[in-house]
């Protein structure tokens, strides 16, 4: 059995059903449509617009920005293995290489760590107070070598000096190729401080 309406529902209200005509023209309503599909297609084109060049500022500024240099020990025992001289490069092996750099780092970390322990700031400023020159440090590289050699005569005695020096020479070269370190300072008023 169908339910029957109420009388109420039955009865029509007054400017409802048919005959009853829009106040809006059917070509407006079309007008209001396209237009809101107009607006909805530039404020999407906005929004792309501005991320993508937000997204290019951004690109540019990292572009401009230096690469921090990364030491990769394997990629440097290869590269230095690949460049040594004939003479060298006949009876060094790879692991030869990377026990130099091993030494190498650890010492490097051992004089950093040392520096950090005396107060690098405090250094700084005893310098400025003296009126001494103030600048960039330079690693003493005889130093360096000569701290090498004196581990390898303890450890390694079947290493030769031209080849720890080879092997240095190759890792100076790896560093400059990476950007970790750039050309000479020719500067004079720049102390010369041994790592």
């Amino acid at each position: 059995m169908r339910p029957t309406a109420s009388p109420i529902l039955r009865q029509a209200r007054p400017g409802v059903g048919a005959g009853r005509r829009s106040a809006v023209p059917v070509g407006a309503r079309r007008l209001g449509g396209v237009l809101a599909v107009v607006l909805i297609v530039v404020a999407a084109l906005a929004v792309v617009a501005i991320a993508l060049g937000a997204v290019g500022r951004e690109t540019g500024l990292l572009a401009a920005r230096a690469r921090p240099a990364v030491f990769d020990l394997e990629e440097a025992v290869d590269f230095i293995a690949d460049r040594l001289p004939d003479a060298v490069a006949g009876h060094l092996t790879h692991d030869d290489v990377r026990w130099v750099l091993r030494r190498d780092a650890e010492l490097l970390e051992r004089a950093t760590a040392e520096l950090a322990v005396k107060g690098v700031s405090g250094w700084w400023a005893r310098r400025r107070e003296r009126g001494a020159a103030v600048g960039p440090e330079i690693v003493d590289e005889d130093l360096a070598v000569a701290r090498i050699l004196q581990r390898v005569a303890g450890e390694r005695p079947d290493l030769a000096d031209e080849d720890v020096v080879a092997v240095l020479d190759g890792r100076l070269d790896y560093l400059r190729a990476i950007g970790a370190i750039g050309p000479q300072v020719a500067d004079p008023k720049i102390s010369k401080r041994c790592v």
